[in-house]
């Protein structure tokens, strides 16, 4: 244990998909060092006041812009979004100094990460997701180290990394992706008094992800007549809430969930989600049968071809989305037994149980080498 606390910066910004991992190494910081202090630098989006209301760190809202792959007008905007970003984290990193940075990819984490350099502040990035973000292949030639959930990222890395040209980096650990340790804990029987649930029916928790996902929570709502013949259902639609709320007793919608989160889990015996990589991990980590529902034409889909090769979760893409064909599905998943342990084996495969800790580890000795 470091005789003086150490100071970690974490960033995230936007959606509960970088955050989630920063809480998750967060919390085994404390566990190894309980007096470690945190430093928060992102947005002000909904999934951010709602994982971080209650947690004791201080922190700063820093803007920036999004990097977008195609023309638009907001890009020359955001450039200066971005500037005005950097020069707010150069003065608040220079004012609180911590020991070490670390970013699960946001594009918040560009303008901080490049002030840290420039302070001399090193700059731990994480990479979740199949495809290598935008935001973590700008910031990767300055970074200290490089962590990816998947062993195949380490190779994207090491010959694609650089803004300007191509090189090798030997600062790649494959650690898996944290999973917050509290969403292990659910157990059914507590779920059933939470949510109201009947003991001898199944449960489908559908997850619209932390900003929504209009078109899934539209689909399941038309659904539900039928769905709620076999299923009871738990709907969590993220911040953009279905038109129409349905009155049915085997209906429990909410807009978000965070202490009851890892009891939704608990109780499932069918998962319908998004296909951010933070989410599939929590899957993988509780071995839930699940259908990934991707974003069309994002990094989502990867994700999903992904752990569909890998025998770990059913895929099924928007573009051939119909009401009929999703309870249909679903009704196989429920009643295919042998499909069902099959997959749970493919999900135990996957599981990097250590890699919150490996993440606190890597951190802390970053930290401490600071303070040298």
């Amino acid at each position: 244990m470091s005789k003086h606390p150490l100071i970690i910066g974490l960033v995230g910004g936007g959606s509960g998909g970088p955050l989630t991992p920063l809480l998750a190494v967060r919390t085994e910081i404390l566990r190894q060092e309980p007096k470690a202090e945190f430093l928060y630098f992102g947005g002000n989006s909904l999934p951010e006041r709602q994982l971080l209301s209650k947690l004791s760190l201080r922190r700063f809202h820093i803007p920036a812009g999004k990097w977008r792959r195609y023309f638009s007008w907001r890009n020359l905007v955001d450039i200066f979004l971005t500037l005005f970003g950097f020069f707010k984290a150069l003065t608040v990193l220079a004012q609180n100094r911590p020991d070490t940075l670390f970013s699960a990819g946001s594009y918040v984490s560009v303008p901080v990460a490049y002030a840290a350099f420039l302070l001399r502040i090193p700059v731990v990035i994480h990479q979740q997701d199949v495809v290598v973000s935008l935001s973590n292949r700008l910031v990767a030639p300055i970074a200290a180290k490089i962590t990816v959930a998947l062993p195949e990222s380490v190779k994207s890395f090491s010959t694609a990394s650089g803004l300007f040209r191509q090189r090798k980096i030997s600062k790649v650990v494959h650690t898996g992706n944290p999973v917050r340790a509290d969403l292990l804990k659910g157990t059914r029987a507590t779920a059933q008094k939470i949510f109201g649930l009947q003991a001898d029916l199944p449960t489908l928790l559908v997850l619209g992800g932390g900003g929504g996902a209009r078109r899934l929570n539209q689909a399941v709502t038309l659904a539900l007549p039928k769905l709620t013949q076999v299923f009871q259902v738990i709907h969590v639609t993220g911040a953009d809430k279905p038109g129409v709320l349905v009155s049915n007793p085997r209906y429990h919608v909410y807009e978000f969930l965070k202490d009851e989160l890892p009891y939704a889990f608990a109780a499932a015996d069918i998962i319908v989600s998004r296909a951010g990589f933070s989410t599939i991990s929590e899957l993988v980590a509780r071995e839930k049968i699940s259908v990934l529902v991707p974003i069309p034409n994002s990094h989502q889909e990867a994700n999903a071809v992904y752990f569909f090769s890998k025998g770990a979760a059913v895929v099924l893409l928007e573009s051939s989305f119909t009401t009929d064909k999703f309870i249909r599905l679903l009704r196989q998943l429920l009643f295919d037994a042998e499909s069902q342990k099959y997959m749970r084996a493919c999900l135990r495969k996957l599981q990097t149980p250590q890699a919150a800790q490996q993440i606190a580890t890597l951190l802390t000795a970053c930290a401490r080498k600071q303070k040298i």
